[in-house]
């Protein structure tokens, strides 16, 4: 697509065999350091029983009931006629806690700490893989944006669905893109941890496509796979056993899919139908690029090898950011269109990039916010630039896929009529960490690595800012 110039670091062929970035203790001392601080902003919070915020009222008006009455309807629970726009799974696990500690009341601690656990997975999936391609130090600082995010920190406080199918896509595609030999068990796992996300927001059925790269190239056919998206050793065993074992395996999130859609008459269950499932809204792809552009300026300083390269004056680059106008000329996307619409987002869920950025900002031809027009065609810069690096590191292919993956995730997004910013923050937080581990491969320019982190690091405070502002202020003025 356009040519690379490899850093003298490290090559393409040579990263595929250096070891890991450091020893398992050093990654699980940094993820030991995560958990506590994950556990610092969270459990208080849930033993004072307090609420206040979106999370904690769509926790009381929709996901609590359901728990409830699946639990009043156990071992029978009706999974058709439930009040929810998601699959069951969550409300029938968290019914399960309550079954089996003998907790009395949904908000009891014990089931509150039980879906906590689930958010805790996304921040540890994702430290966890970021830390196979660069130092536990450097994952650390990467995921420290995301565990402090208001979406991530609400959805392990109260008893929603989002961030906890989060993090089983995150096992799932984490492992997909940093698995090096893909053996029947580990295949087995990660279509497991996709079959749990499917079961909990069936949205995520997008990941069975790294879940089939990664089990196509396990087998004879792996040589038909291009290059640029050939994940894993080259040389590692391959029969059509694994690869076969592998499609199976994958498809069962499409299979669980399938049999919700058999049983529901559609993607959703009948009782929500028109809460989401009314059309497609094509201003998905501005939002994310935005979101990208935003968060995106933190993580820029690890390509800055390769702006010193001549990136800058690559005509790939100006394609891409001239793609990231059209998307964001093409969907209307101002404040007042986006309300009075009342399909498109919601002015209580839409996000703080919305409501108090967008809404003060002027529009384009009274259809196109300026602040969209500004940040969509930034984010698809910062996402070429962040995959070029990647590939200077040899770490093109599992750039190459991510990408593919996060079209694959936006493709389904879109098809959600409303796009709240929780639905979108935490997956492009995920990603941006993980590109930004993919440039930091051992023997990195320690200049790059310290304005790595500085980066990161601030846009952890920025987060910390937000996230006392909003979730813990609500908390506090209840």
């Amino acid at each position: 697509m356009y040519s690379v110039r490899v850093s003298s670091t490290i090559s393409p062929n040579d990263s595929k065999r250096e070891p890991a970035p450091t020893g398992i203790k050093g990654r699980l001392a940094a993820l030991l350091a995560l958990t506590l601080l994950y556990a610092l902003l969270v459990v208080p919070v849930i033993l004072s029983g307090r609420g206040g915020t979106n999370e904690a009222g769509d926790a009381e008006k929709f996901h609590e009931p359901v728990i409830e009455t699946m639990v009043e309807q156990w071992p029978a629970p009706d999974i058709v006629n439930y009040r929810s726009t998601t699959a069951p799974g969550y409300h029938l696990l968290m019914a399960m806690v309550m079954k089996a500690t003998g907790a009395r009341s949904v908000r009891a601690p014990v089931v509150r700490l039980s879906s906590a656990l689930l958010t805790w997975l996304l921040v540890a999936a994702g430290f966890w893989w970021a830390s196979s391609w660069c130092a536990p130090r450097v994952a650390l600082a990467l995921t420290l944006p995301l565990l402090l995010s208001p979406y991530v920190l609400g959805g392990g406080i109260w008893l929603t669905t989002d961030t906890a199918a989060w993090g089983l896509v995150a096992l799932c595609v984490g492992g997909a893109l940093a698995t090096r030999r893909a053996t029947p068990a580990r295949t087995g796992l990660l279509a497991l941890a996709a079959t749990g996300a499917v079961a909990i927001r069936q949205i995520h059925a997008w990941t069975v496509a790294p879940l089939g790269l990664l089990a196509l190239g396990a087998g004879p056919l792996r040589a038909l796979i291009p290059a640029p998206l050939r994940m894993g050793d080259d040389d590692q065993p391959r029969s059509w056993a694994r690869s076969l074992w592998g499609v199976a395996v994958a498809l069962a999130p499409i299979a669980l899919l399938l049999w919700f859609v058999s049983i529901w008459g559609g993607l959703t269950p009948p009782e929500y139908r028109d809460k989401h499932d009314v059309g497609a809204n094509w201003a998905t792809f501005p939002f994310a690029l935005s979101l990208c552009g935003f968060f995106g300026l933190a993580f820029v300083p690890t390509t800055i090898g390769e702006v010193r390269r001549g990136a800058l004056r690559s005509r790939w680059l100006w394609c891409c950011v001239a793609l990231g106008l059209l998307v964001a000329l093409l969907p209307a996307t101002d404040w007042l269109r986006t309300t009075i619409d009342g399909v498109r987002w919601n002015p209580r869920d839409n996000g703080w990039l919305w409501k108090p950025v967008i809404q003060k900002a002027p529009d384009l031809f009274g259809r196109t916010s300026v602040v969209i027009l500004l940040l969509a065609p930034l984010g698809a810069g910062v996402l070429w630039l962040l995959r070029r690096a990647a590939f200077s590191a040899g770490r093109g292919p599992a750039a190459n896929v991510l990408q593919l993956t996060m079209l694959g995730w936006l493709l389904a997004q879109s098809m959600n009529s409303l796009a709240w910013q929780r639905y979108f923050e935490p997956m492009i937080l995920l990603s941006l960490a993980w590109l930004a581990a993919m440039t930091l491969p051992p023997g990195s320019d320690p200049k790059r690595v310290r304005l790595t982190v500085i980066g990161a690091l601030a846009l952890a405070a920025l987060q910390a800012l937000l996230v006392g502002a909003t979730l813990y202020r609500e908390v506090l003025l209840q």
